[in-house]
């Protein structure tokens, strides 16, 4: 009689040892299953979600930390400042990097322009009788791009409706040339080849009118730049909160409407010669009060890559770069104010794995050992009769996989349920009480660029859709690859136990 048919014998004869090694392998396997399944659904999650990120970054301001060494050191002086084109320069030359831009933004006024105003604001402030957002003296924001063909051009946020764009040579000498937007240019009835002129006041700090509540103006700053195109800019109609439900916001809406059309696009040079002749003459009528100058407008930056699956790379890579108190802002610190639970899960699947695995290789090694103990007499008889040692283990191994393919069989679906039913309970509930930690929807950061940029479009109700416990292929095959391995290593003490058996002593009862 050869091995195979042995073990097939065996099993059947020891009915009472097989089912306990199959309901063993059952629920280990249940467990194993349970936590592959597990893991396998978050990062299921964790890919489609990193997919939907943007690719976009910007550099702001370390808040946190910021507020952590007031609170530990709070007699230490505590500077910070956005960092200046050098180091914005070096970043935007890292390999991540598909194309970058740095601006610099400053609030003027102009004698000959009337500001566009949405008629949500218009309407607004006839009903409520208050001010419209940015009814005031300087309601223009001169933005000083650092590329002739700029990002939102590029990436198709705005476009050119008539006229040209910036030549290399005018970036270069900061030429006063300006680019305005359509509606701003409909309402004045602005012309490519129009010059404009554009003010900024120096105010009197030491004195103001109680009744108009502004300050009295000691001089006016003028400018002008000829204007050489119109643009339009494509406005994102609607947004979503972190539970991915649409968000009615007209007043933001409209406030975006307004800021982009009232938004004039010039050479950075020309923008950065402005600003400092505005910084001068400020710390030169207030040399003797530091506390009333005005400080120099900050460089805002946006970097665009290639793939968004390189943000944390490129943010490891270039983070070292960055001044004190600075941090890379980009739609990953969204994803991780939901990401809370995943990670949970995920940790959960890899101390369950690794425990499981440990636990059934010891188990099932000592269940199989115990049982060759139990039939040393009938192990003995096959070894005097001239069985060589690897056929009987050969026979041993078989037993042990004929057992363990049912058991893997039933815990395949056993560890799908498993997982069902516990963490995407566990999953969903952490995901509803983040959904109401988090409350508002996502940031939208508005860094003298576009902030549209910086939205993103997933929320908590894409990870819910997107989270859920499915038997795929690859299941199956991770699945059967552990149980494999698991058998094979719980076969190392039975095979070593048979090797050291001697055929003579068991059969005279030593």
């Amino acid at each position: 009689m050869n091995y195979r048919k042995r073990a097939w014998l065996s099993i059947t004869r020891r009915k009472g040892k097989t089912l306990l090694l199959l309901m063993i392998i059952l629920i280990l396997g249940s467990a194993i299953g349970g936590a592959i399944s597990i893991r396998l659904a978050s990062d299921k999650v964790d890919e489609r979600v990193r997919s939907k990120m943007g690719p976009a970054l910007t550099i702001g301001y370390d808040h946190e930390k910021i507020n952590q060494d007031r609170k530990e050191n709070p007699e230490a002086p505590i500077t910070w400042q956005l960092p200046d084109t050098d180091v914005l320069e070096g970043i935007g030359k890292s390999q991540y990097v598909k194309y970058y831009e740095y601006s610099l933004r400053t609030s003027v006024g102009s004698k000959e322009m009337k500001p566009y105003i949405p008629a949500y604001f218009q309407n607004e402030a006839n009903e409520e009788k208050k001010d419209k957002p940015g009814d005031n003296i300087h309601p223009f924001s001169l933005n000083g791009v650092s590329r002739s063909s700029f990002i939102d051009m590029e990436e198709g946020k705005s476009s050119l409706i008539s006229g040209r764009l910036f030549t290399e040579e005018e970036m270069i000498a900061g030429a006063p040339v300006v680019l305005i937007s359509k509606k701003l240019a409909d309402l004045n009835q602005i012309r490519v080849g129009d010059s404009l002129s554009f003010q900024a006041s120096v105010f009197d700090f030491s004195q103001s009118d109680s009744e108009k509540e502004f300050f009295p103006i000691l001089q006016t700053l003028e400018t002008a730049a000829e204007v050489i195109g119109l643009y339009e800019t494509h406005l994102q109609e609607a947004t979503t909160d972190s539970r991915g439900n649409v968000i009615e916001d007209p007043w933001g809406h409209a406030f975006q409407d307004q800021t982009t059309a009232n938004t004039l696009i010039a050479p950075q040079q020309f923008v950065s010669n402005f600003d400092k002749l505005h910084v001068q003459t400020y710390a030169e009528i207030y040399k003797d009060k530091p506390e009333h100058q005005r400080r120099a407008e900050e460089y805002q930056s946006l970097f665009i890559l290639k793939d968004p699956a390189d943000l944390e790379s490129f943010i490891t890579e270039n983070e070292v770069l960055l001044p004190p108190y600075n941090r890379f802002v980009s739609s990953l610190d969204n994803y991780k104010l939901i990401a809370g639970p995943l990670e949970q899960a995920k940790k959960l699947s890899e101390y369950t794995l690794i425990v499981t695995v440990a636990a059934a290789v010891l188990i099932i090694s000592l269940v199989v050992v115990l049982s060759l103990r139990d039939r040393k007499h009938e192990l003995g008889i096959y070894l005097s009769l001239g069985e060589k040692k690897s056929l009987v283990i050969r026979q041993i191994l078989l037993e042990t996989l004929l057992i363990a393919v049912l058991g893997i069989a039933l815990s395949v679906f056993t560890g799908q349920m498993l997982a069902g039913l516990l963490s995407t309970k566990m999953v969903q509930n952490e995901l509803d009480q983040t959904g109401k930690e988090s409350a508002a929807g996502w940031i939208v950061y508005d860094k003298g660029i576009s902030a549209t940029y910086m939205n993103v479009d997933f929320s908590i109700k894409d990870i819910q859709d997107a989270y859920g416990i499915r038997l795929s292929p690859g299941y199956i095959a991770v699945y059967s690859l552990i149980a494999l391995g698991i058998i094979l290593l719980a076969s190392l003490a039975p095979m070593c136990y048979i090797l050291r058996l001697n055929p003579k002593k068991i059969l005279m009862g030593l």
